[in-house]
């Protein structure tokens, strides 16, 4: 199984900081835009708001045409924030 699929699980099951423990190793490899924005989403079930946003917006500049883009969005909205 491929990481964002296990990150995705890890997330699904219960487990944020296993999720984003698989997709820091992931990004630190090179990884796509969406490997941040599902640990913007992991992240924030942690409650590391903070760190969420910072993922969210950097998805934002790094793929602005991307087609979850309006999601992204409107959660940054949702947490008084814009995507850049």
């Amino acid at each position: 199984m491929d990481p964002l699929s296990l990150a995705a699980r890890a997330l699904r099951g219960g487990d944020p900081t296993g999720c984003v423990d698989i997709l820091d190793d992931l990004i630190a490899q090179g990884a796509t835009p969406v490997a941040l924005r599902r640990r913007a989403d992991c992240l924030l079930r942690l409650g590391d708001r903070t760190e969420a946003i910072r993922d969210y917006q950097r998805f934002c500049r790094l793929a602005p045409d991307h087609p979850a883009i309006g999601e992204v969005r409107e959660v940054l909205e949702g947490l008084g924030q814009s995507c850049p």
